[in-house]
């Protein structure tokens, strides 16, 4: 009589930790060199590859993926990036419930499925992201996350503070850095310029946003414009005095043949010559004919 024992063996045992993780979605796009880790072992990602839930996906450089979740939300992942899918429950119908990705360095896309996209949250190392249905890139820099809105709205909620940022208008961006929050302001590079630069495995150009509209409270305030005073000019004696020494001296000053006419002065008819009244002095004067 033979005798066989029968001894189980945990399936993870045999064909490794991904199988005994729940699989929330697949590689629709693999681009050369992306890498999964899961429980301490790694593995490569080729295009169809199943991702599991807790799983840690990771691009080389010139390298990009585009992950497709189980109710059809698409992530896009630019090169040397790494991007944690670490907590999905999803409900019968495939639909998200209650779903955290940790984005932790390089550039992604996230375009929302069929789900209730309030179920889905991106965190960041310096902001929490919650997603409101919606297309909309982002970049997390060493020091610095970048959200740029493409279509829907999203709310930014940098780590440790009350203070959050609603974006609902396409084109705006929204910037965290250690101790300041940005935006939402307009600026963001087109949609197109992103994906070439920055989510391309085949790009050579250099991955950086720059906001194209400086927030107000980084504007110096305007110049006041120099007033020049007009120049004061000294005014020309007065017409009694004038026309006082006209009538005493008509041979030098408004006399025949000195040139100068009477009319020329206070704005009196020509043919006239100012003397004072007798007695008055130099406070008046009258007109009498030339002779």
């Amino acid at each position: 009589m033979c005798l066989f024992s029968l001894s189980l063996v945990p399936l993870s045992q045999v064909v490794g930790p991904a199988v005994a993780q729940s699989r929330i979605g697949a590689a629709s796009l693999v681009q050369h060199d992306v890498s999964g880790l899961l429980a301490g072992r790694a593995r490569a990602v080729a295009q169809g590859d199943g991702v599991f839930a807790n799983e840690v996906i990771r691009t080389a450089d010139a390298s990009a993926a585009r992950l497709v979740f189980l109710d059809e939300t698409n992530l896009s992942i630019g090169p040397s990036a790494s991007v944690k899918l670490d907590r999905f429950v999803y409900n019968p119908d495939r639909s998200a419930k209650t779903v955290v990705v940790n984005a932790t360095r390089g550039a992604f896309r996230w375009v929302s499925g069929a789900s209730d996209p309030r179920a889905y949250q991106v965190r960041t190392p310096l902001a929490t992201i919650g997603v409101r249905g919606t297309v909309f890139d982002l970049l997390v820099e060493a020091r610095r996350v970048v959200v740029m809105l493409r279509q829907g709205a999203v709310v930014v909620c940098p780590n440790g503070s009350r203070r959050c940022a609603m974006m609902t208008n396409p084109g705006e961006v929204v910037t965290v850095t250690p101790g300041r929050f940005d935006g939402p302001f307009p600026g963001a590079p087109g949609g197109s310029d992103f994906a070439n630069r920055c989510l391309s495995a085949t790009s050579r150009a250099f991955c950086t946003v720059t906001a194209g509209i400086v927030p107000e409270d980084r504007v110096p305030p305007p110049r006041r414009a120099r007033v020049e005073e007009p120049p004061v000019y000294e005014q020309p004696p007065v017409a009694p005095v004038i026309d006082f020494a006209i009538g005493i001296l008509p041979g030098l000053v408004g006399g025949r043949g000195s040139g100068v006419r009477g009319g020329d002065y206070g704005g009196r008819p020509s043919g006239t010559t100012t003397v004072p009244p007798p007695g008055r002095g130099l406070g008046g004067s009258q007109s009498v004919p030339r002779q």
